[in-house]
């Protein structure tokens, strides 16, 4: 289930048994892509980032260290 608190803000940085930190990701929703956590077991985690209407861009904000963090 997607948190509404983000890894940034003070949600849980591991899940799960010895998987380690949580690292980011682009992830699909219907409202585009977002920059955020997945657990493998679980699913999403949290949605770091602001929306991104393509999943390019969202990959070379997160390549770059650009990325648009939602406040």
């Amino acid at each position: 289930m997607l948190s509404k608190k983000s890894v940034r803000s003070g949600a849980a940085a591991n899940v799960g048994d010895g998987d380690g930190p949580l690292q980011f990701r682009v992830c699909p929703s219907r409202a585009g892509y977002y920059i955020g956590t997945y657990c493998g077991d679980c699913g999403p985690l949290t949605r770091e980032s602001e929306y991104y209407a393509r999943r390019r861009d969202a990959e070379l904000d997160l390549r770059n260290q650009t990325v648009r963090w939602r406040h």
